[in-house]
């Protein structure tokens, strides 16, 4: 049996998520440093900046959600995703990945 609906748009999503969590774990550094030639020790924090802010945004996720409510939230995480991707492709820095461990942090809903 094929999964269909929203069994199928969750995974989806799912899929997605842990695909741009995955390369900005494994693969900022080495975008930062060989291809835009950022020094090797802002290439380094670009991680950490990640890895932070996602667990900040997880902690505070759930408020944010019941502040703003469910659907604005669901709305407001994936553009701040997009842009700080934008940003990360365009001009580097620690401020993209910053962004977009906000992003995915606070874009799970729990019960």
């Amino acid at each position: 049996m094929r999964p269909r609906g929203v069994l199928l748009t969750l995974g989806a999503f799912a899929f997605i998520a842990l695909l741009t969590e995955g390369a900005m774990a494994h693969w900022s550094a080495v975008y930062l440093h060989d291809a835009l030639g950022a020094p090797a020790g802002t290439a380094a924090l670009s991680l950490g900046a990640f890895s932070l802010t996602m667990t900040v945004g997880r902690f505070c996720g759930d408020r944010l959600s019941s502040r703003l409510g469910y659907p604005q939230n669901r709305h407001l995480t994936p553009q701040v995703v997009r842009s700080s991707i934008s940003e990360v492709a365009a001009a580097g820095g620690l401020g993209g990945h910053a962004r977009r461990g906000v992003g995915a942090g606070g874009s799970r809903r729990r019960r």
